[in-house]
């Protein structure tokens, strides 16, 4: 139920958001994407696996990698910026007190 909530919260909080993101979205993301990412470590998933389902649901909330995204000179989109910015917060959230 727990795990259903927070990626509930993280979901909703990605639909509505609209480009560029002010500071205050940004903030709201990140600590969505930490509860989320706390709960599932807790549950003893591998960090590749909470980072799959933090991304699983921003393509739910319908955030999804523009094929920019892997070009080497191209301007890369907002949303494409939030997605890696979401996996760096996944990877320092599960490492933060190791």
């Amino acid at each position: 139920m727990r795990s259903q909530l927070a990626s509930e919260r993280l979901r909703d909080a990605l639909a509505v958001l609209a480009f560029p993101l002010g500071a205050q979205n940004r903030r709201d993301v990140e600590r969505r994407v930490w509860d989320y990412v706390d709960f599932l470590k807790a549950l003893g998933w591998p960090s590749e696996r909470v980072i799959f389902a933090v991304n699983q649901v921003a393509n739910e909330a319908g955030l999804r990698a523009s094929s920019t995204v892997v070009l080497a000179d191209a301007q890369v989109p907002s949303g494409d910026e939030l997605l890696i910015q979401m996996t760096w917060w996944c990877i320092e959230r599960y490492y933060h007190d190791a």
